[in-house]
């Protein structure tokens, strides 16, 4: 079964993150390139705008202020700092395009799924694991879009790649419960063992599962 980080963890996660880019580089670049075919052209286009207007990392600047006054872990920050995270998105901060998406998650503000996955496919994109990760959900679970379980794994296993524990058991989970056609427990038993090694608990309880006779 797949699962997810609490609701509250990735609160903070996201506006830490948000504040973490602030202090990279002025040239350092934020993105990173993906591979050919590691996202899914199932989603719309992020919203285009004719207001942004300021330099993406100023945009990021004003998003870590509001997160810093109105606290990493409060759900108003991350609405209240949607336009500047919109804007650093659009300039290429793939942090930012995440953490638009997460804004509208029902515990946040209002749930949109339709509104949401754009934003959560270009920070996959770009290269945020979050992004991946919260984006396979959608494809997995039909939320706002078509039903993907192919294109749901695949974001998985680049969400796995980046970094992130929950895209590697996701992933394997997917595999093992034959979403993908007959069960593959070596490929399953494989990225249990990664997202083991990256801290999570259930997938070192699925290389427990599948290591037995």
């Amino acid at each position: 079964m797949e699962h997810v980080t609490p609701k509250r963890c990735w609160l903070a996660v996201i506006a830490l993150a948000v504040i973490a880019s602030c202090s990279k580089r002025q040239d350092e670049p934020s993105a990173r390139g993906a591979p050919p075919g590691a996202t899914t052209s199932a989603a719309s286009a992020v919203p285009a705008s004719t207001t942004d207007t300021l330099d993406p990392r100023l945009c990021q600047q004003r998003a870590a202020l509001i997160v810093n006054r109105v606290g990493a872990t409060d759900p108003r920050a991350l609405v209240e700092a949607r336009s500047d995270l919109e804007c650093a998105c659009r300039g290429g901060i793939a942090e930012s395009c995440t953490a638009v998406g997460l804004s509208y998650s029902p515990d946040v503000g209002p749930q949109d799924h339709e509104r949401a996955n754009p934003w959560l496919e270009k920070g996959c994109t770009l290269g945020d694991a979050w992004g991946c990760t919260n984006y396979a959900t959608s494809l997995s679970k039909g939320r706002g879009v078509k039903q993907d379980y192919a294109a749901s794994n695949r974001l998985n296993r680049r969400a796995c790649d980046l970094g992130d524990k929950i895209g590697c058991a996701n992933a394997a989970a997917q595999i093992i419960g034959g979403r993908l056609g007959p069960p593959d427990k070596a490929a399953a038993k494989a990225l249990f063992e990664r997202g083991c090694a990256l801290g999570d608990a259930q997938s070192c309880a699925g290389v427990q599962q599948l290591s037995q006779p």
